[in-house]
């Protein structure tokens, strides 16, 4: 899933992946960039490119980069 600067996400789990958001935490991307495959011999299991995003958790105040498979978009309503 391809997330853009501003979308709401939260951690992809059993509960979320299945629609239950309840009680899960609101995060903002505020950055995305697309990376390819690590030097040497660490290489994305995932194929040749994969995304990042730059994070913030609004309930903690914590930032960071992370890979944006761990993550799923909230829904809108």
């Amino acid at each position: 899933m391809e997330f853009q600067v501003g979308d709401l996400v939260t951690y992809k789990d059993q509960f979320t992946q299945n629609g239950n958001f309840d009680g899960a935490n609101v995060i903002m991307v505020l950055k995305t960039k697309v990376i390819t495959a690590l030097p040497g011999p660490r290489r994305l299991a995932s194929g040749p490119t994969q995304q990042r995003i730059f994070i913030h958790n609004l309930k903690k105040g914590i930032q960071g980069w992370d890979f944006a498979s761990s993550y799923v978009k909230m829904p809108s309503t």
